[in-house]
């Protein structure tokens, strides 16, 4: 009887973690994205192509605008889609499909501040943010972060290349918790094995 209960125990839980875990690739995940100019203009670019995007995530931005792919491509501010000057704006990415996103502020498109997101309906088999990035071998420049208040990006300070961009924190989600739903779900996945364990000790 005993060894029955113990059963069905082990059986709940693993219900409950495989629900947890499925929850965990299903909630949309918040990327925040701080404009600076940086000394290779396709920076935005490589890390739009090394991340995945899916309906249901979010972009945070400050002084952004949205506009069409053939704005985009010669940096054209005049005919946007939408504005977002006041900061943070949070972008819901609510269809599948491109988007393209240009820096608010004069010219500074042209030194590289423009990104396009593509999105897509569902997480694939292997999400690019899990494919290595190739480093350069030289030392980069990367800038300071920016302040929640300022509107200009800061001058640029020299830093080792094989360190992450100050500048960018994405993906991450606003309640602080892990921003890759693999993360989680290996998290969850890990307590379970635990009590699982316990439980068959027990």
């Amino acid at each position: 009887m005993e060894k029955q209960q113990k059963s069905c125990i082990l059986i709940l839980v693993f219900v409950i973690l495989l629900h947890v875990a499925c929850l965990s690739f299903s909630l949309g995940l918040q990327h925040r994205i701080s404009w600076s100019i940086q000394p290779n203009k396709d920076f935005y670019t490589n890390w739009s192509s090394n991340h995945f995007f899916k309906i249901g995530d979010t972009l945070e931005f400050y002084n952004v605008l949205q506009v069409s792919r053939r704005d985009y491509d010669v940096c054209n501010g005049e005919n946007t889609l939408q504005d977002f000057l006041n900061g943070p704006a949070v972008i819901p990415l609510n269809r599948e499909g491109v988007y393209y996103f240009i820096c608010n502020f004069s010219n500074y498109c042209l030194f590289g501040l423009k990104i396009s997101i593509t999105v897509h309906r569902h997480f694939s088999v292997t999400p690019p943010f899990l494919q290595p990035v190739p480093l350069s071998p030289a030392s980069v420049q990367s800038p300071a972060p920016v302040s929640s208040g300022s509107l200009c990006p800061p001058a640029p300070v020299a830093v080792d290349s094989t360190q992450p961009p100050a500048n960018i924190n994405a993906p991450s989600n606003e309640s602080g918790k892990s921003s890759s739903g693999s993360v989680v779900a290996s998290s969850g996945w890990s307590w379970i094995l635990c009590l699982m364990v316990f439980l068959v000790n027990y």
